[in-house]
């Protein structure tokens, strides 16, 4: 699916990059994120507020090119 939605967005609305934001200890989310071919590119330290607390986020993106290669 997010491949799907990925494909739509670079193709149908001229996206140019997409990026998530991903807590560093969520791993199932980091492992879809990889396994689509998003990068990770570092760390947003204190980025968030979640429960009162600054928390880090990952950054990672995907360009249209890394998503072709891929479904390849």
């Amino acid at each position: 699916m997010v491949t799907l939605l990925a494909g739509f967005a670079f193709s149908q609305l001229g996206v140019a990059r997409i990026e998530a934001l991903i807590e560093p200890s969520n791993s199932a989310s980091r492992a879809l994120a990889n396994a689509v071919g998003f990068v990770e590119e570092g760390v947003l330290r204190a980025r968030v507020t979640i429960c009162g607390q600054r928390t880090d986020m990952t950054i990672a993106s995907l360009i249209k090119p890394e998503l072709t290669q891929k479904s390849s």
